[in-house]
């Protein structure tokens, strides 16, 4: 009997015993899952800003195209065609006429967000139809840094063009939620430093001469912080005042020319 009893006990005491663990198993996997689950929306909620910053990031860099946004002065219209934001930056595509055969470009813009004035950092070729000193014109466009250029007599009779990507540096991400001016104010052909005896072409001004000066040789010289052309040495006309003066106002045509006015732009939504 007391045998029977004390067997009774052992499997009593084990049944509490599995209870026990069984108990102990389902708490800790409900709070297995509640852990998990308090993850997964600190996950959520954590990720909801970084959707949110990339979202807001993506509106700051999308590109705004126009239609329609055009002005003109002194003779000369221009058309923006669109305005990109990269990271600080803004570039802004514009479409122009060229007066002339000479090698104009944009020389003084600013782009004004709310009254505050952000200056003029200078443009990129994007494309343009171009004619030369020579009669000749070329369609010319940018490929990345390689420059494509494709050239026809027919050419001379279209309207000369350029499109140029206006740079503005260190501009708020927020601008396009403000009031936004672009206000062009010069163009002219002065060469740049490094470019003035590809932009002079001494070739074809004394391809020009020749006519009237047979044989006449010229040259162009280019160093950092002195540029100059003349008729060459110990040639028959080094010395020649008519020859002279004659280059000095071909040399003055190419490199002098300014036009100022004011285009401006609203670029506002």
């Amino acid at each position: 009997m007391s045998n029977k009893t004390g067997n009774n006990r052992v499997v009593g005491i084990t049944v509490i015993v599995i209870g026990i663990i069984g108990l102990v198993y389902l708490w800790s996997t409900f709070l297995g899952k509640s852990k998990e689950q308090e993850s997964n929306l600190d996950t959520t909620i954590s990720s909801q800003p970084e959707l949110q910053l990339n979202k807001d990031q993506d509106e700051v860099n999308e590109k705004v195209n126009f239609s329609g946004r055009t002005a003109a002065s002194s003779g000369m219209t221009m058309e923006v065609l669109s305005m990109e934001p990269k990271d600080d930056n803004v570039s802004v595509e514009v479409r122009w006429q060229m007066t002339d055969w000479r090698d104009w470009k944009i020389s003084k813009a600013s782009l004004n967000i709310d009254g505050q004035e952000y200056n003029y950092a200078g443009y990129d070729l994007v494309e343009g139809l171009f004619h030369y000193r020579d009669g000749s014109a070329c369609h010319v466009s940018m490929n990345h840094d390689v420059v494509e250029k494709e050239c026809s007599p027919a050419m001379i009779e279209e309207a000369p063009y350029r499109v140029d990507r206006l740079k503005f540096k260190d501009v708020p991400h927020d601008f396009l939620q403000k009031s936004v001016i672009l206000k062009i104010t010069e163009v002219n052909s002065i060469p740049n430093e490094s470019q003035y005896c590809e932009e002079l072409d001494v070739d074809t001004i004394a391809k020009l001469m020749q006519a009237e000066f047979p044989g006449i040789e010229l040259e162009c010289f280019q160093d950092p912080g002195m540029n100059w052309s003349r008729i060459a040495e110990n040639t028959p006309y080094t010395n020649n005042d008519k020859a002279i003066d004659t280059f000095r106002q071909l040399v003055g045509e190419a490199l002098q020319g300014r036009i100022a006015g004011i285009w401006k732009f609203d670029l506002s939504d």
